[in-house]
Formats: structure tokens, sequence, C-alpha cells
């Protein structure tokens, strides 16, 4: 049957609603935009009647959420993102399209409902974390004491020289491994990740590297990570001892290893958005022939909320582990955040 005359409570909901609401017929022509989609088009809701995505917003948009389109008068409903670039400013949506159940448009066709919500300010936001992440790496890799990120016990991060005092052959080796398999102490009835609980900023614990064999003393400072409580640990030994373990040509982190270490990223151990970038921009200068492959987790989202993000980060590390175990040793590998990997 056509569409009759929506009921009062729906326009009370979608009139005053932030998010954006259409209703698109079997052509994909509007039937009817609330006031924020009617914003986002820059047209009354009458002048709107009718039109399409492609009038509206442009072509690359209308492709975009085509196939979703689709599959929604298959009766399936989709979800995705989406991204307008504009001369002046861009905005990206995480939008969702369902059928209009138990409705047809005019030809006696399946109408449907699209829905999205502005995430704009979130992906400027990721930006500006992941900048702020990368300086943070770049800034760590410069000074000579270790200094590494544990929270509930596992190592998040760590720069090249507390790898060399833990006794890491790599960086990928630390990440997602519990702080007490390289420093112990000497009361062996407590453990380094008990004797952080509690730890005031700056107060010294006298540990022991257990594959170095060497005194390690440890300087803890709370911080938070992604809202749980974490700790900053800055790592020093005697001076004689790091010299003798500064690392050399044959150790897993070199000099090189080091420049190399600002392109890594330090939950996955691959290639980080510059270093990918990088490399990737390496093949097209040198003309030589790639595929690349995009892999998004779905419902990644739902990991972290339920089972906490250390929970989540451990199962970013373990696709990367995959990664690397099933694809060739020429295959650059990313983790370009927003979980995803390519």
């Amino acid at each position: 049957m056509p569409i009759p005359p929506l009921n009062d409570w729906f326009y009370c909901l979608t009139d005053n609603s932030p998010f954006f609401f259409a209703i698109l017929d079997s052509s994909d022509r509007y039937v009817y935009a609330n006031p924020r989609y009617c914003e986002l088009a820059g047209l009354s809701a009458v002048s709107l009647k009718g039109l399409s995505d492609t009038d509206t917003l442009g072509d690359a948009f209308y492709q975009a959420v085509r196939p979703h389109y689709d599959q929604a008068r298959r009766g399936d409903g989709a979800e995705g993102e989406v991204v307008i670039a504009g001369e002046y400013h861009s905005s990206s949506f995480h939008f969702s399209v369902v059928p209009l159940k138990n409705y047809t448009d005019e030809q006696g066709k399946p109408c449907v409902i699209f829905h999205a919500v502005d995430t704009s300010e979130r992906q400027i936001l990721a930006s500006a974390l992941e900048e702020a992440d990368e300086k943070y790496h770049r800034l760590s890799s410069l000074i000579d004491d270790g200094c590494c990120v544990v929270e509930d016990g596992c190592i998040l991060s760590a720069n090249p020289a507390a790898a060399t005092l833990l006794g890491a052959v790599s960086l990928e080796d630390l990440v997602g491994e519990p702080i007490d398999h390289y420093l112990s102490l000497g009361d062996k009835s407590h453990s380094v990740t008990d004797r952080l609980i509690g730890r005031k900023s700056g107060e010294r614990i006298d540990t022991w590297s257990v594959k170095r064999d060497v005194p390690v003393s440890v300087y803890s400072s709370p911080i938070h990570v992604l809202g749980k409580q974490a700790n900053m640990l800055r790592l020093n030994a005697p001076d004689t001892e790091v010299r003798r373990l500064k690392p050399t040509q044959h150790d897993g982190i070199s000099k090189v290893g080091e420049q190399q270490w600002a392109n890594i990223d330090a939950l996955t151990g691959l290639y980080n958005r510059y270093g990918f970038s990088s490399e990737l921009d390496k093949l097209i200068r040198a003309q030589t022939p790639l595929a690349m492959l995009y892999l998004d987790v779905d419902n990644f989202k739902n990991i972290n909320d339920s089972l906490g993000h250390h929970v989540g980060d451990r199962v970013l590390q373990d696709i990367a582990q995959r990664l690397r175990a099933l694809l060739s040793a020429d295959t650059i590998i990313g983790h370009l955040g927003g979980m995803s990997l390519r």
C-alpha cells in the first residue's frame, strides 16, 4: 500500500532529533526527510521531496550508500560509514538503512528508512589522538631511559630502551606480555604488578631484569588509558650496565630499528598509518604491481564495551599475529587506527 500520512509521534521523534532521517522510495528518491536532513542537504522539506542523493549530496555519497538501500529492500538491515568531502569542509557519518515494513511507494515497491549520525567530531578526535600517540612514540624513542605503559600487569607499549633493558628481541615481543615476565622483586611473595597498585607518582621500585640479569629501578606514574587506570614506567639501570646493554647491529633493536620504530604501531607491532603510507608511496613510485585488502572487524566495539579494552587489544594483537603467520614476508601489513587492518 502507498505510504499513509505519518503519525504525529513519528514527527515528534524525528523533527526534533539531532540525527538524520529520510524515507526513500524504490527509485531512491526522498519521500520524507526530517529538518536535520534538510539542513545537511541545504533544502527545504518541500524542495527535497522527489530528489535523490545524487541531486543533493553528490554521486560519491549515493554510490557509497546505494548497496545498502538494495540490501534493505531485500529485507535485511544494513549499516556503514560514509564521508562527504566538499570544497570547504568534509563530514563523516555512521548510517543504517532498514526496510519500511508493510508499506510501499506509488509503484507498489518497497521503501527504506535512512538513519545517520554525524561522526565528524569523533573522526577529528580520533585523528588528534593518533597524532598525539605518534608524537609520544617519537619522543620516547629518543630518550635513553626505558619507558613503557602497563595496564592490569600487561605491557601496552614500550620504547626501544625498555626493550633493551628487559631483554626483548623486538618491541613486538613486549606488547601484550605481563611485565612480571621481565621484572621481578627480591621479595618473591609479591610481583611487580602488585607493587604498582596504589603507588604514588615518582616512587621508586627496585627490581631485577629477569632476562638481562641486571638491577633495574622503576619509577611509576599513574595514568589513564581509554578511561582505565594504567601506569607509565620509567626504567633505569646503572650506567655501566646501560653501556654494556647498548644495542648493536646484532641485537633485535638496532639504531636503524629505533628510527623504524616511529613507523610501527605499538599495540600490534604492525605499521602505523604513517609507516603504511610511506611503504605504499615507495611501491607506487617504483610502479610496483600491488593489491590492497581492507579488513574490518565487525562489532568490535561490543568486545571493548563488554569485556574491556585490554581484551580488545589482545584480539587485535592476535589478528596481527595470524596475518603475519599467513601472509608472505614481503606483505605490508598496517594497523591504521579505528580498528582496521590493511
